[in-house]
């Protein structure tokens, strides 16, 4: 009877754990449903940001999207695994590994295909000749999609009996350092 009591308190307190939110924001975040990752953020961030500018800054990178939209391939590349948490009492650190894809070894083109990539004003895949397009379709159906893993954490805060993610907006913001899950940083 004890033991029942003392569990039935451990998980009392509702809601999902830390891991379990850190999962669903990074993995809304990946999926473009930003309106969720912003719902599972502290008051204190929400009240940093809108959800207009939330949605502004943590969309993904344009180049990114040139690919997904050229390379369905791309899109699967990208995968996060691992997720371990710490909890400290109303705090908790979820660390994750993501896998993005490294556009800069996606492809095997020449020297002569990146000497035309280099001398184009705008480097962004969909504006790429046609020709060098599909050598890069090829090499990947080929050889797949090179990837990067980047290991990456999660500040949780806990608010009433929910665990809510802290990304401290206002520092970001006030840095002018906002950084999304697709910032390569390592």
């Amino acid at each position: 009877m004890l033991i029942g009591l003392l569990l039935a308190t451990l998980t009392s307190c509702g809601g999902k754990d830390p891991k379990e939110v850190a999962e669903e924001a990074v993995k809304a975040e990946l999926n473009g449903d930003l309106e969720q990752f912003y719902d599972l953020l502290t008051q204190e961030d929400k009240d940093a940001m809108t959800l207009e500018n939330f949605k502004h800054f943590y969309t993904i990178p344009d180049e990114l999207a040139d690919a997904i939209e050229l390379i369905p391939e791309v899109k699967e590349s990208i995968k996060v695994d691992k997720f371990t948490s710490s909890v400290n009492g109303e705090t908790a650190t979820v660390t994750y590994f993501i896998y993005l894809p490294d556009l800069e070894k996606i492809g095997n083109l020449s020297l002569e295909d990146a000497k035309t990539i280099l001398s184009m004003k705008s480097h962004r895949l969909k504006d790429l000749p046609e020709e060098i397009q599909n050598k890069i379709k090829e090499s990947v159906k080929k050889d797949g999609v090179p990837t990067r893993s980047y290991d990456r954490s999660l500040k949780l805060k806990r608010e009433g009996d929910e665990w809510r993610v802290f990304l401290d907006l206002a520092n970001q913001v006030n840095s002018r350092m906002v950084k999304s899950v697709y910032v390569q940083n390592n």
